[in-house]
């Protein structure tokens, strides 16, 4: 995990930071190789190149794929 994601996520609003860590932990449980952090102000994840990104707005979340 890296510390600024965690910061991200911390600051998060409910029912936000719990949609978006569900979110989180099935990604980084995916592969091992996947890199975590943030760009363009949001989680991002990466393997050899941006593979997704989770979005917080006021009344919902967004994954993204690239």
């Amino acid at each position: 995990m890296n510390e600024k994601v965690d910061d991200w996520f911390k600051h998060l609003a409910e029912p936000q930071r719990r949609r978006l860590t569900e979110l989180q932990t099935p990604i980084l449980g995916m592969d091992t190789r996947f890199v975590e952090e943030i760009e363009w102000a949001q989680p991002c994840y990466s393997i050899n190149g941006l593979v997704c990104y989770l979005q917080n707005a006021k009344k919902h979340v967004t994954i993204g794929f690239q």
